[in-house]
């Protein structure tokens, strides 16, 4: 049986209360910190997260400039840009600085 979070008010003083409070806290954070550690550690995470977007970005960079079909892609965008009218504000802001 869980014991209840706060003591009956009557039974004890206001300062008791307060630290029991705090102590009750602390330890509910220390498991919940601990617990969250414990579930979000991996190994190499990082890294193979890394690796994988690095072969993504670089598979579309070398289809979009390295082959013909991908340059007419990028060249189908940039129409697309002069064409789409907040393509051309976002230009017109640049310019000016």
């Amino acid at each position: 049986m869980k014991k209840p979070f706060f003591k009956t008010p009557s039974s004890l003083s206001t300062v008791q209360l307060i630290d029991d409070l705090e102590q009750r806290i602390r330890e509910k954070n220390s498991d919940s910190v601990a617990r969250l550690g414990a579930e979000t550690k991996l190994d190499g995470g990082n890294f193979s997260t890394g690796l994988v977007l690095g072969m993504a970005l670089g598979i579309a960079g070398m289809y979009l400039f390295g082959t013909e079909k991908g340059k007419k892609v990028v060249e189908q965008a940039k129409v697309w840009g002069k064409e789409n009218e907040m393509m051309q504000d976002l230009m017109r802001f640049l310019e000016k600085e």
